[in-house]
Formats: C-alpha cells, sequence, structure tokens
C-alpha cells in the first residue's frame, strides 16, 4: 500500500483555502476551549441548576473540549506539513488504520454534544409531563447520561464497520475514502437530529408558558 499523495492531496495541502481554514478552526478551538472551561466553572461553583441538569451539562461541554482537543493537534499537524512538507510527497499522509481512534473520537464527541442536547430536552420533557420527577430527577439524568455515553462511544465504529482501512489520508478528521458516503448519511442524521431538538425545545418553551398563563 502507497502512502506518497497523490497531486489531489498535494493541491489541496498548498491550498490558501484549506490553511486558511486550519487557522479559523484553531481559533474557534481556542475560544471553545476557554469558554468551556469557564462554563464548567459557573456549572460547578456558581450555578443554580439543578444537579441533574448540571450532569448532562458538564457531559456536553467535556465532550466540547476532548473534541476541541484532539482536533487542535490535527489542524496544527497540517499547517505543519504546509509550511515544512509541502514537497516530501511520501511524508504527509497519514495511514487510516493509524487515524481510526482519533476520528472515533472526534466522531464520538460531536456525536455526544448533539446527544447532550436530545438528553436535555428528554429531561425536560419528563420534568414537564411526570408527576414525581423531583423524586426521581437523579435516576433519570443518570440513565439518560449512561444511554448518552453508550451510544456516542458506538457511532465511530458504525460508521466504520466494515472499513478495511487500507488507505491513507492528510489529516485524522477526514473520513476514510471507502467511508466517505457513509460519512454523508451520518452528517445527514446530525442535521436531523438537530432540527428535531430544536423544533422540540420550541414547543416545550411554547407549552410551558402557556401552562404558566393558566
Amino acid at each position: 500500500m502507497s502512502t506518497c499523495a497523490t497531486q489531489t492531496d498535494l493541491d489541496r495541502l498548498a491550498s490558501l483555502n484549506f490553511i486558511i481554514s486550519q487557522f479559523v478552526n484553531l481559533f474557534t478551538a481556542l475560544i471553545t476551549f476557554s469558554a468551556s472551561i469557564f462554563a464548567l466553572k459557573l456549572l460547578t461553583f456558581h450555578s443554580i441548576l439543578e444537579n441533574s441538569t448540571k450532569l448532562l451539562l458538564i457531559l456536553n461541554l467535556a465532550y466540547a473540549i476532548i473534541y476541541q482537543i484532539f482536533y487542535s493537534i490535527e489542524a496544527t499537524t497540517v499547517i505543519y506539513k504546509h509550511f515544512n512538507l509541502e514537497h516530501e510527497q511520501c511524508e504527509i499522509l497519514k495511514l487510516e488504520k493509524s487515524c481510526a481512534p482519533i476520528n472515533q473520537i472526534l466522531l464520538g464527541c460531536s456525536s455526544g454534544m448533539i446527544f447532550c442536547q436530545t438528553g436535555l430536552i428528554l429531561e425536560r420533557t419528563i420534568a414537564t409531563f411526570y408527576k414525581d420527577y423531583c423524586r426521581h430527577h437523579y435516576l433519570i439524568s443518570s440513565l439518560i447520561t449512561l444511554i448518552i455515553l453508550v451510544i456516542s462511544s458506538q457511532i465511530g465504529r458504525l460508521v466504520y464497520w466494515d472499513d478495511p482501512l487500507n488507505a491513507a489520508s492528510l489529516a485524522c478528521f477526514v473520513f476514510p475514502k471507502q467511508s466517505a458516503q457513509r460519512s454523508l448519511i451520518y452528517f445527514l442524521c446530525c442535521t436531523v437530529v438537530t432540527m428535531l431538538n430544536l423544533t422540540a425545545s420550541i414547543w416545550l418553551k411554547r407549552y410551558n408558558k402557556k401552562l404558566e398563563y393558566q
């Protein structure tokens, strides 16, 4: 198996737009990381939220921090290659097999952030309609958190399940070539779940407002 870059890979690495996007991603990651740490401190020491809700929010922030750390490492590597290894055709690619664990972590964290939003909405829904919620809120939140952890940890394996991982790519945030079609399905599912979360959140807010007026 050749690990030498194709002309397409070289052109992409040399692309100014591609490198600018990596700098933008690094800047965004820094802001997200700093804001997440600040939010964690607020949740831990100054929040008036229920501890059961805090659990889901802290998990969401943890996913965000882990994602930004791993993505930043890969983005920094790409920038280094652009300035130092652009003409080293056989030195710039990474084996998909060695990238698989990192890509699966990125997939798990991005999915986890979306599922945490779903979990928060589910918790709000249960709190709205379940009369004994206050007595069981820790159990409910813990179960939701456990389900999120289990499902998000398997997303990467689901995307990769029959991929031979016998090629190479510029960075570990790039989907394996054999899983390119499945990646489109993954992003479509993420979009659909996000829109459903938004719709459910708006509906719950209006429903609770209606109850307040009644």
